[in-house]
C-alpha cells in the first residue's frame, strides 16, 4: 500500500501556517492524499498569535495532539478585567460549562512545529521554497504552476528553481493576509471593523508570573496581557496609529529582567 506522500494528491494545501497545517492533518486523519506547500524557507520561529481558546483545543484534542501541546504551553484558567486601572471583574473559566474550562497560552511556532511533526508521522512533509506563481479553476480540477527548487535536498548550496505545473481536485488557500490564492483567484479580503494598530512586547521575569490572563481598558483602548510561561510574559497594547513602515526590522531584545 501506498504512503499517503506518494499518492498523487486530492488536496493541495498553499500555506503552512497554523490553518494549513491543522487542516493538513485533519486530511491525513481520513486517509485523502494531500500535498502541503509554502513559500518560506522553513518553519516559523515566532511567537504570532499565542492563545488557543476552547473550540479550537477541542478540534486538535480530536486531531490527537491536544495533550502533547500542554507541556509546551501555559493554562489560563482566569481572566482579570481591569478599567481605568481598577480590577473590576475576574472571570473564572472553571465556572463556565465547558469541556475545556481554560485557554492554552502557546507560541505559534511551538503548535506549528507539533502539526509538522505529526504530518511527518504520516508520511507528510511540508515542501518549503515552492511558491504559487498561476492559478487556474475549472470546474473538475485546479491546475497551475509552482515555482519549486530544482534540487529537493535543501543541503546543496544551488538555489536555483524550477516551475512545474499541477492538477488537483482541490486546493485550499491558508497563506495568509497577502494571500496568492485570494490574488488569482480575485476574491475580495471584506474587514470586520476598521483595522487597529498594537505593539506588542515579550519578556521574561526574575520570579513567578500568575497564570491570569489580563484585559485593560483605558482611555478607550484595549491591552492585554497574556501569561506564557512560568516567567515569560507578552503584552500587548493597542496603539492611536500604526508607525511608519520600516524597511529594515528593529533587532529584538532577547529577554527584558524586571524584579516582579
Amino acid at each position: 500500500m501506498k504512503s499517503i506522500q506518494t499518492l498523487p494528491p486530492d488536496v493541495l494545501i498553499v500555506g503552512a501556517g497554523p490553518v494549513g497545517l491543522t487542516s493538513a492533518l485533519a486530511l491525513l486523519k481520513e486517509d485523502i492524499p494531500l500535498r502541503v506547500i509554502d513559500a518560506a524557507s522553513g518553519p516559523n520561529r515566532a511567537s504570532y498569535a499565542s492563545l488557543l481558546h476552547q473550540d479550537t483545543l477541542a478540534t486538535l484534542d480530536k486531531l490527537g495532539i491536544y495533550k502533547r501541546l500542554l507541556p509546551h504551553g501555559t493554562l489560563i484558567e482566569t481572566i482579570g478585567i481591569y478599567v481605568e486601572g481598577r480590577k473590576v471583574k475576574t472571570i473564572d473559566l472553571h465556572e463556565q460549562d465547558a469541556a475545556y474550562p481554560h485557554l492554552v497560552a502557546l507560541p505559534q511556532s511551538a503548535l506549528e512545529a507539533i502539526l509538522i511533526e505529526e504530518l511527518a508521522l504520516g508520511g507528510v512533509e511540508v515542501e518549503w521554497n515552492n511558491t504559487l506563481t498561476d492559478l487556474n479553476h475549472q470546474e473538475s480540477e485546479v491546475s497551475g504552476r509552482i515555482d519549486e527548487p530544482r534540487f529537493a535536498n535543501h543541503q546543496t548550496t544551488d538555489n536555483t528553481s524550477i516551475e512545474r505545473t499541477f492538477h488537483v481536485p482541490f486546493l485550499f488557500g491558508a497563506d495568509g493576509y497577502q494571500s496568492k490564492t485570494r490574488a488569482f483567484t480575485r476574491t475580495g479580503f471584506c474587514d470586520a471593523k476598521p483595522p487597529h494598530s498594537y505593539g506588542f512586547f515579550e519578556f521574561d521575569v526574575e520570579g513567578l508570573i500568575q497564570s491570569e490572563m489580563k484585559l485593560v481598558f483605558h482611555q478607550g483602548k484595549t491591552s492585554a496581557f497574556i501569561p506564557l510561561s512560568s516567567n515569560r510574559g507578552r503584552w500587548t497594547f493597542e496603539l492611536d496609529q500604526a508607525p511608519p513602515f520600516q524597511t529594515e526590522r528593529l533587532r529584538p531584545f532577547s529577554s527584558i529582567r524586571a524584579a516582579t
